[in-house]
């Protein structure tokens, strides 16, 4: 099996997972690590350059020879972020929530969320409110740091950042489903399936255990320890016999 991915470190991970799931249930792999982007990695299945691609797929469109496995629940999207203390002192855990309280909160958030006509505006045209009491404009990941010394209540971020697991960060539920959800899907030849009848099991298995509590602790576990992306996914598909 040639199992791909894209070169993002955490799509590195992913694909490891998968591959060693594959190892463990006896079936050989060739791993092609660093592929490019999304659609790079896609364009080497049709291309039959590998067999295997797991991960945020771009779309489900139909393609020869190709089919969408199980989707995992994790959920790669940009988001809202709050700390537990935040979340207890205002009973925060909605985005409806934070639109309605927004006046007594402090936000700290990159200049794309804030430039006009991106994120925030979006924001307040699908829920409403919004109106923050306090606006801090961060450099891309200091927003964590504002929200982690209590400068802020309320950060910009994204689902599988690896401060959120770090710092014990809450991502407040988007209850109107304003982001798109971006989930990992093994996207697999057909005749590698039919080579290998039982994989589709051993790849399902594997989509179910990643949830976004998971996908987070391995990101964290990879960008702050500093770990291997393959070693962090042998220990996660260890853990999950």
């Amino acid at each position: 099996m040639r199992v791909g991915s894209t070169t993002s470190d955490e799509n590195a991970t992913i694909a490891e997972i998968f591959a060693s799931a594959l190892e463990r249930r006896h079936i050989n792999v060739e791993r092609h690590i660093g592929l490019g982007d999304e659609l790079n990695a896609m364009a080497a299945l049709e291309h039959n350059d590998i067999d295997l691609y797991p991960g945020f797929v771009p779309s489900r469109a139909r393609v020869s020879g190709i089919t969408w496995l199980n989707a995992a629940p994790a959920n790669d999207s940009p988001c809202l972020l709050t700390s537990a203390y935040a979340a207890e002192q205002f009973w925060l855990l909605r985005l409806t929530k934070c639109s309605t309280i927004a006046p007594r909160l402090r936000l700290a958030a990159t200049p794309a969320f804030l430039a006009p006509g991106g994120a925030l505006d979006a924001l307040r045209r699908h829920y409403g409110g919004f109106d923050f009491r306090a606006i801090i404009k961060c450099d891309p990941g200091n927003q964590y740091y504002a929200l982690n010394r209590g400068d802020a209540d309320v950060a910009n971020g994204a689902t599988t950042d690896p401060n959120i697991a770090a710092t014990q960060l809450i991502v407040l539920s988007d209850d109107k489903h304003f982001w798109p959800e971006r989930h990992v899907a093994p996207v697999v030849r057909i005749a590698a399936l039919r080579a290998h009848p039982h994989m589709r099991a051993i790849l399902d298995r594997m989509s179910r255990n990643l949830n976004l509590y998971a996908l987070q602790r391995l990101n964290m576990r990879r960008a702050v320890l500093d770990m291997d992306p393959r070693d962090v996914a042998e220990e996660f598909v260890v853990q999950s016999q």
